[in-house]
């Protein structure tokens, strides 16, 4: 059976205001506030943020939304609202007191800075766009969480690390952090953006603010296979705003999966997913695809029951390669030297190419020709997808005449391909038939292009295929992902217990503490730690890495080193930590600590945990899990 790309059902479900069909009851019955426990769900991507509210006494969900008002900047007393089901993940940094330069090196003085945040941001920074003594606007922040951690540096005096933001502009790691804190803040009522209000889809004001007050947990989604550091980053600014009182509150799970578990419970349709399940999970900055033998009962799934692969290729990418392929033929010339990006800086199509893409995503958007390239590459983006040719202009004097076929074969082709190796892995892995997929869907942005659904047909015949779609009429629904997030309280049994509970940094730091004074063996001091109450069959393969020397991933910032400043070379304790490693293997294969290192390794801990909520000095028990309605 093949459905269409999108039935009526789904289309309700991911596009309407008031969001509830598939994942809640049409009876709102409110139980009294004393039995309920609430659990919110967090999308949290690159061009947007979505959450859920899970009522654990109903087993109702209702999704967030924000109202702006329109009144900024007008004398109207009667100002239109909007409803934003995806906030914005932009912040404005508007500096009081001194200059920019100056003020954003020291993020802890809270007092010379305000915060913007959402359509507002924009706003602000499309009005101030021409002017030297403006703030800074903070957006794309998703992959700098995996960067690094920031931590205050005595001796530099400052936040580190500090990113190269633009050309011309740099920016403490300590800011981005912040900036994270304000916009979780945007979730609560208590937000002090005045512009900016939010509220939940079927609740009053009343019962949303006690909802968000009394939260049980806070549910996150996060790419496959991205280090702990990203987790550390996004769990500090979640109890920073005071979402949760306790670390072990914070649970992650990776997008694909929470894209399966927004179906589990969808019984509007009359169909329950059974057997092979499908998902892709395209947006911004990452493509993703799970495979799941879904049982009768859901409740024997595990977190090993899902097979994932994950690429960093997405929205962004496909933008930056309709520029390099599209328009750039048509006046290459001219506009490598306006926007000051020689034509051997541009990506190869359907490539990730990380660093190359972050260097060239930051250039383009720190100017206006580059800003005004990417929103044009994002319009020709939808309307090739419907129409043949294309005829468009860029200011006055820049006319690019385009074809759907160019646009397929040279940006769509490549990252077809891509997928489609990902997607045979996937199938080699499992060893699971293309005719075995009872069922299909798609979600994010960049899996509702065309092409997608085309191959999707022919590599899956037989399979019920969902296809989430976003008109670009209106704004987006809340999404799916942060549906299938809040649904996870239902399912504990699937989180990855092991990385819920020994975070990297947690497990090097007690491997610090727990040092031998002669060479030993792993096994040994696997032994040493599990007299500590760690379980080592969780984590063996975590510390043993840490014996062979390697650090956690974002510890010490070495992935795409373009984005930092060039005084990032200089910090004493990334010259430091990266001079020797922490232990020495013998021939015999035993491992002797290298003392000096090690001492520097703890000390460096402690500054960071020093400017953090989280202490790290226990395992992270998991508190999750509701019961469920007979």
């Amino acid at each position: 059976m093949t459905l269409e790309p999108l039935d009526q059902t789904v289309a309700t479900n991911i596009q309407s205001d008031d969001v509830r069909v598939s994942l809640s009851s049409a009876n709102h019955s409110q139980a009294p506030m004393s039995d309920r426990i609430w659990y919110v769900g967090i999308d949290f991507g690159t061009t947007g943020i979505s959450a859920v509210l899970l009522n654990a006494a109903t087993q109702l969900t209702y999704p967030l939304y924000w109202i702006e008002s329109d009144q900024l900047g007008s004398t109207s007393t009667t100002p239109t609202l909007k409803k934003h089901f995806r906030l914005t993940p932009a912040i404005y940094l508007s500096v009081i007191e001194g200059e920019p330069s100056q003020a954003l090196a020291v993020p802890h003085q809270a007092s010379s800075a305000s915060w913007s945040v959402g359509p507002l941001a924009l706003k602000i920074a499309n009005a101030t766009a021409d002017r030297s003594d403006s703030g800074l606007l903070l957006h794309n922040l998703k992959p700098l969480l995996k960067l690094a951690t920031p931590y205050y540096c005595p001796e530099t005096e400052q936040w580190e690390p500090i990113l190269q933001w633009s050309p011309t502009q740099q920016v403490s790691m300590g800011w981005i952090r912040q900036a994270l804190q304000a916009l979780f803040t945007a979730m609560t009522p208590l937000s002090s953006q005045v512009w900016l209000y939010s509220a939940a889809s079927g609740l009053d004001n009343q019962t949303f603010r006690e909802a968000t007050e009394n939260l049980g947990g806070v549910i996150l989604g996060c790419p496959a296979y991205w280090p702990d550091t990203y987790r550390f980053n996004l769990r500090e600014a979640i109890l920073g705003a005071k979402l949760v009182e306790h670390p072990e509150q914070v649970v992650f799970i990776e997008d694909a999966i929470a894209t399966i578990l927004s179906e589990l419970r969808d019984t509007a349709a009359g169909y329950q997913w059974r057997g092979h399940t499908l998902a892709i999970n395209s947006g911004a900055t990452m493509t993703e695809l799970v495979l799941v033998d879904l049982p009768n009962q859901h409740q024997k799934l595990t977190h090993p029951d899902f097979k994932l692969r994950s690429f960093a290729y997405g929205g962004q990418a496909i933008d930056q390669d309709i520029i390099s392929q599209l328009f750039l033929p048509q006046a290459e010339e001219t506009l490598c030297e306006d926007l000051n990006i020689p034509l051997e800086s541009w990506p190869t199509p359907g490539e990730a190419n990380l660093e190359q893409r972050y260097r060239l995503q930051r250039d383009l958007e720190s100017t206006l020709l580059g800003r005004a390239l990417l929103h044009l590459a994002g319009h020709v983006k939808q309307v090739l997808q419907h129409q043949d040719r294309y005829q468009c202009k860029l200011g006055k004097d820049r006319t690019f005449h385009l074809r759907r076929k160019e646009l397929e074969m040279q940006v769509f082709l490549p990252f077809m391909r891509r997928l489609n190796q990902e997607f045979n892995a996937l199938l080699s892995e499992t060893g699971v038939a293309t005719q075995g997929i009872q069922q299909a869907m798609c979600t994010g942005g960049t899996a509702s292009i065309g092409p997608i659904t085309r191959w999707l047909r022919q590599k899956l015949p037989s399979a019920a295929i969902i296809q989430d779609t976003y008109p670009a009429d209106r704004s987006p629904g809340c999404s799916r992902v942060a549906y299938g997030l809040a649904t996870l309280a239902f399912y504990p049994q699937i989180l990855e217990l092991s990385r819920q509970q020994y975070h990297d940094y947690f497990l090097l730091r007690e491997l610090l503490k727990n040092l031998p004074t002669q060479p030993t063996s792993a096994q040994q001091i696997l032994q040493r730690l599990e007299r500590q109450g760690i379980n080592t069959r969780f984590c063996a393969k975590q510390v043993v890495s840490f014996l062979e020397g390697k650090l956690p991933p974002g510890l010490v910032p070495t992935d795409c080193p373009s984005l930092l400043a060039t005084t990032a070379a200089q910090n004493p304790d990334y010259q430091v930590l990266s001079a020797a490693p922490l232990f020495e293997k013998t021939e015999d294969r035993t491992y002797n600590a290298n003392s000096v290192q090690c001492d520097r390794a703890r000390q460096y801990l402690d500054r960071i945990l020093e400017g953090s909520v989280q202490t790290l000095e226990e395992p992270y028990t998991v508190r999750l899990g509701l019961t469920r309605k007979s």
